[in-house]
């Protein structure tokens, strides 16, 4: 019987010490947690979104997205070589993923490293022709460089694949008159 009652006790114990323990989180659920604290503007929060991006790579060193989600919250926190860096990665791990080529493009055309911009812009086009917002991106790089006639281009292209795209429309209106000096 004293077997049984310290077979029970310590099985009661062993219940109450376990229950205590905090289960970890997956990568996947520090993700969805961090993406809230990334998109979720009443909890906006890019420190703690990062926190828990790093902690779901170290989980998972393969979790692309995780990557791309840290890179956006390197974006907000105005650290543009560390998100250029996360973003390296995520096409490491998927190179067929255009978004991640599209992002980092941007990263690029903020820096003013247009050829490399074009590159990534153009790998995202190819890898997903629909793409409207890379074509305006890549107008906007035309633009700024004045070669007019490419820009218009890939304006009417955006505007094309989305008539709604106002930006677009936007820097056609823009472009006009350069367009007519140049005829």
């Amino acid at each position: 019987m004293k077997l049984f009652k310290f077979f029970i006790l310590f099985l009661a114990i062993t219940l109450l010490i376990g229950c205590g323990k905090k289960k970890e989180k997956s990568a996947g659920e520090l993700y969805q947690e961090a993406l809230v604290f990334l998109t979720d503007i009443e909890k906006s929060d890019p420190i703690k979104a990062q926190e828990y991006l790093t902690k779901a790579i170290t989980l998972d060193p393969n979790f692309t997205e995780a990557y791309m989600g840290r890179a956006e919250a390197h974006i907000s926190l105005g650290n543009s070589e560390a998100a250029f860096a996360d973003f390296s990665k995520a096409i490491q791990l998927d190179p067929t993923y255009a978004e991640i080529y599209f992002k980092r493009g941007k990263i690029l055309a903020g820096l003013e490293q247009n050829e490399k911009a074009f590159g990534d812009f153009n790998k995202a086009i190819q890898l997903k022709p629909n793409y409207a917002e890379v074509y305006f991106e890549r107008g906007k790089i035309y633009f700024s460089l004045s070669a007019y006639k490419k820009a218009s281009e890939d304006f009417n292209r955006a505007l094309s694949i989305d008539p709604n795209h106002t930006k677009a429309n936007f820097y056609l209106n823009e472009l006009r008159p350069f367009l007519n000096e140049s005829s």
